[in-house]
């Protein structure tokens, strides 16, 4: 890499990024800055409200380095009305005076006359101080997009951002130089629905030291006639992911099979409200393993240990599960929307119809029929040449590079 000195000031302002307050927000962010910094000095700055005061009582900054990465994260505990649209109010003003402050500092500290690449992590809510750095600076920026709200009319009302939000996610869109959607599809459904914007697909990015096909040969594939399948679900198992719909058709498949050794391990936070579901079938309750929210080492030994991975999801962008996944050499089973059908080919697993419990029914049938006929060796070696963090570092500089041509 060319020394640092040399280099532009990449710059990342996070909506969404891992905190005290939530180790698993926007991590998908935090390795694609991991990616980018074995390429170039990357600095990540994520504002965060500490709503509960948990953290701090007025305002905390820590930053940390390891590498070429550099994190800060500023928590504010804004004081409370009550008053819901007051309140908003309030900790708008903070997040805004207090971001506008901290780059005012960041630019006489460390820019010394450098030009800067600034990359925006999710166009709301950070994307506002892009937007101030562009009038106040004439800082250009672009916007790396990873969000599922853009496919709105497949969402609940409850779920529905207001007029206001959406006028200022196309005025931040509208000033960015490009977007870097997760997928491609992402993309196309920005510029057909929102506005027109030139794209590159980044995809999201797997951590390869920790998803990767294991060596040891698991209990399966040596005994398949004493020992149980498993197929595996990761997710939050809210509305988007389907659990619901997800777990009739594996009741389904149980009925149809009733004397196969296969297990549904699902794996995330929301599973309470499913327990009752799963106790009163007399097929599921012998064959479901709910294992609550898990770290990300340990959801990625559990998948080096399963044999497939099932998604039902309503509405998706590319989900780093299924990367995650096929980084492990499972077969996946998946929903047709947002980007998969782009990222998941025959060879690597099977595509369904949102909410066609009867075509994943049969899915799972096949993949657990067919197992033996996917190559996992050839899935894993595939998708890390694909999603892992030196093709995905590779990528980012690429696109800085063609996008700003005279900074290098």
């Amino acid at each position: 890499m060319p020394n640092s000195n040399d280099l532009p000031v990449v710059l990342w302002l996070a909506s969404w990024y891992p905190c005290k307050i939530d180790r698993f927000n926007g991590d998908f962010i935090q390795r694609a800055a991991r990616a980018v910094s074995q390429k170039i000095p990357v600095h990540v700055f994520y504002l965060m409200k500490d709503e509960s005061g948990d953290v701090t009582g007025s305002t905390l900054e820590e930053t940390t380095q390891a590498g070429n990465l550099t994190e800060t994260r500023l928590y504010y505990h804004p004081p409370a009305t009550g008053i819901r649209q007051i309140d908003q109010v309030i900790s708008a003003f903070y997040y805004t005076r207090l971001g506008r402050k901290w780059l005012k500092n960041f630019r006489k500290v460390h820019y010394r006359g450098k030009p800067w690449i600034v990359e925006v992590g999710v166009a709301m809510r950070a994307g506002t101080l892009a937007l101030w750095m562009k009038k106040k600076w004439n800082q250009s920026y672009v916007v790396q997009e990873h969000w599922t709200g853009y496919y709105r009319h497949l969402m609940p009302s409850e779920m529905q951002r207001g007029k206001l939000f959406w006028k200022m996610t196309q005025r931040i869109l509208s000033n960015a130089d490009a977007l870097l959607p997760d997928s491609r599809h992402l993309g196309e459904w920005i510029n057909e629905t929102l506005l027109k914007i030139p794209f590159t697909e980044i995809p999201n990015v797997v951590d390869s030291t920790l998803f990767y096909l294991s060596d040891k040969k698991n209990t399966y594939d040596k005994n398949p006639e004493f020992q149980p399948f498993t197929f595996i679900h990761v997710s939050t198992l809210g509305y988007q992911k389907n659990t619901d719909g997800l777990l009739n058709s594996f009741s389904n498949f149980l009925k149809e099979n009733p004397d196969v050794p296969v297990i549904l391990e699902i794996v995330g936070p929301g599973y309470l409200s499913h327990l009752k579901r799963v106790e009163e079938d007399e097929f599921l309750k012998s064959s479901v393993v709910f294992t609550g929210p898990l770290s990300y080492e340990m959801v990625a030994e559990r998948m080096r240990r399963a044999h497939a991975l099932v998604l039902f999801s309503r509405y998706e962008n590319l989900p780093c599960v299924m990367l995650e996944a096929l980084c492990c050499g499972l077969p996946v089973i998946a929903t047709r929307v947002g980007g998969i059908a782009y990222h998941l080919g025959r060879e690597s697993g099977i595509i369904v119809e949102s909410g066609n419990e009867q075509q994943l029914t049969q899915a799972i049938k096949d993949v657990f029929v067919n197992y033996h006929q996917y190559n996992r060796q050839l899935i894993a070696l595939k998708a890390k040449t694909l999603y892992g963090m030196e093709t995905i570092g590779d990528l980012y500089l690429k696109t800085y590079q063609k996008l700003y041509p005279h900074l290098w």
